[in-house]
């Protein structure tokens, strides 16, 4: 951050404006992440599924807890991640019904993004870099990058733990022959057991 400073200091650019942008850049990005995860929270309501609750943040340290939407919502000490947690799944559901709800999160993200973009378009990223302010290009740059890392089927770290992103989950409903309620209980029970939730109930 301090040689940036610099470096923009030496290009004539403001300091103050530089730093506002590096700030809102992480700001956008720590909202985006609710933005994500009731994401999720509304493709449930849409299509039926009950959640067990709402964790911002990859830590077992919880700052605030409470209920928003009728939901617990659990706000950690760490800057990024999140989880919306299911209830147990019963089996012979229709598999869309899972997908549409995994991929509640990435959707949110998508449809704002360009909803943000149609109305107030974007700047050139050297406009940022050179003294420019636009909390909507700052907003849309956020969100395509997390959009883009999210579409690629990984394990994440959760509060120490392996447990697979959205894509990998999506990956597996259509690959795995197991019983798709199989395999989401799976991963709800293995991210549920380490999550948050054994220190915080």
């Amino acid at each position: 951050m301090l040689f940036a400073v610099i470096a923009a200091l030496n290009n004539g650019i403001s300091p103050h404006i530089f730093i506002f942008n590096v700030l809102a850049f992480l700001a956008v990005t720590y909202m985006s992440v609710y933005i994500h995860e009731y994401g999720h929270v509304a493709a449930a309501a849409l299509v039926g599924i009950r959640l067990k609750g709402v964790i911002i943040g990859n830590s077992k340290k919880v700052l605030w807890k409470g209920n928003v939407f009728g939901l617990p919502l659990f706000i950690t000490n760490r800057f990024c991640g999140g989880f919306t947690i299911p209830e147990t799944i019963e089996r012979n559901v229709p598999k869309l019904q899972y997908t549409f709800f995994i991929s509640g999160g990435l959707l949110s993200q998508l449809l704002l993004t360009l909803f943000v973009y149609a109305i107030f378009g974007v700047k050139d990223l050297s406009y940022l870099l050179t003294g420019g302010v636009s909390l909507s290009t700052v907003f849309i740059i956020s969100n395509s990058v997390m959009i883009l890392v999210s579409i690629f089927p990984l394990h994440n770290d959760f509060v120490g733990h392996r447990v697979p992103n959205d894509a990998l989950i999506l990956l597996r409903l259509i690959l795995n022959n197991k019983p798709i309620a199989e395999q989401i209980n799976e991963t709800i029970t293995e991210t549920y057991n380490k999550s948050v939730h054994t220190d915080a109930d």
